[in-house]
């Protein structure tokens, strides 16, 4: 059955199993409830929250909808069909595409591919064997990357006396070998077998065995 009281602006909803309400506190949000508990609010200027309450924390640039719980919380987005996509959009514009997608998150089932898209074309994808494919749509290694024209790789360090490079593991995950540039004394190191084996230094002079131009 349900009851309409007027003194507190609510709706009670009533069975065997417990009671829940659709009710409108005093500071005109619409708050949905089951078991007595609050599931749904929706604030006074349009803020969702599932979960919540309005003691719940919003970042002011992601405050539309919230959805927040004492465990683990997250969202499933379920699709059926022989090929299906499961999709999240971000529009910015008022007309075509932009208004649809101008960026877009997109899983395709068929394949397990995890696509991601700016300015209305795919940049990045994880196929579903884990391969990263970086402009293009298909990976021939771990990480396959594609320019538009020619392609590069940056490394920047963090620190005026940081470094760059490239580490190499077993399989166990002990480093056996690197290619390293310093930064700062400007030199391009070559290490083999967890050792330093050739460098080339600030005045491109090659030393093999030694650090030190001079000293074989």
């Amino acid at each position: 059955r349900i009851r309409l009281v007027a003194a507190s602006t609510q709706f009670d909803l009533y069975n065997t199993g417990g009671a829940g309400y659709i009710g409108t506190p005093t500071n005109s949000d619409i708050i949905i409830a089951t078991n007595n508990i609050e599931r749904i609010r929706i604030e006074s200027d349009g803020r969702l929250g599932i979960g919540a309450n309005n003691n719940s924390s919003y970042d002011s640039n992601a405050d539309d909808l919230l959805l927040a719980s004492s465990g683990n919380t997250g969202m499933t987005i379920r699709s059926a069909g022989a090929t299906p996509f499961a999709m999240i959009h971000f529009a910015d514009g008022t007309s075509n595409n932009s208004e649809k997608r101008a960026g877009r998150i997109v899983y395709q089932h068929d394949g397990d591919n995890m696509m991601f898209n700016t300015a209305d074309a795919e940049r990045l994808r994880i196929d579903g064997s884990g391969n990263i494919a970086i402009g293009a749509v298909s990976a021939s290694s771990r990480l396959h990357v594609k320019g538009a024209a020619d392609s590069y790789l940056t490394l920047q360090a963090g620190t005026t006396d940081g470094n760059d490079g490239v580490l190499f593991q077993n399989s166990g995950g002990t480093q056996k070998g690197a290619l390293l540039y310093d930064t700062d004394d400007n030199y391009l190191l070559f290490n083999v077998n967890s050792a330093e084996r050739m460098r080339i230094d600030n005045s491109g002079r090659l030393l093999m065995g030694s650090t030190v131009a001079g000293n074989a």
